[in-house]
């Protein structure tokens, strides 16, 4: 004799519930059910509960690929950036490299060398500067270009060459 659950499920093409949960997996079986049949089953404790803990796993795993997906970005990101901050710097190295400066600019730069550290009046007197505010002018420029550093000892101000900063003696 055939009750009549057995003949509901067996009009939607569902046999028994032990049944199907033994040949396919919980998405399949959702996706085998008719809207009618989801009415009937959210009835369910059970179903619901199952459902809702699908909903939960989906959720977890959702949350996962969105961190890695994050992570992976930031790491991409801090790449580029420390590339883009390489390549800058060696942008600014072949711009001194290749840059050609005025022949007062490599007198300077040479007389600098040669002396270790100078001060703007001698360099007013090498360039036969009128004042000694241009020859200021013209190292201070030399500092912005990263070619000299400008150091203070008191009220004297010193230019040495940018990549000797270390070996300096004020004596």
């Amino acid at each position: 004799m055939i009750n009549q659950d057995e003949t509901t499920t067996k009009k939607s093409g569902i046999t028994n519930n032990a049944e199907v949960n033994k040949n396919l997996s919980f998405k399949e079986e959702f996706a085998l059910l008719g809207i009618d049949d989801v009415l009937e089953k959210c009835r369910d404790p059970t179903f619901l509960s199952m459902l809702l803990f699908k909903l939960l796993e989906e959720r977890q795993k959702s949350t996962k690929l969105v961190e890695d997906i994050n992570r992976k970005y930031d790491e991409i990101m801090f790449k580029l950036k420390t590339q883009s901050q390489g390549m800058q710097a060696q942008d600014d190295m072949a711009k001194r490299e290749f840059n050609i400066l005025p022949e007062q600019d490599q007198m300077i730069l040479s007389f600098i060398q040669q002396r270790g550290k100078v001060e703007a009046s001698e360099i007013q007197r090498l360039v036969n500067y009128k004042g000694q505010s241009g020859a200021a002018q013209r190292l201070n420029k030399l500092v912005r270009e990263g070619l000299l550093k400008k150091l203070r000892a008191g009220r004297k101000v010193f230019f040495i060459e940018a990549h000797n900063i270390n070996s300096l003696s004020m004596g």
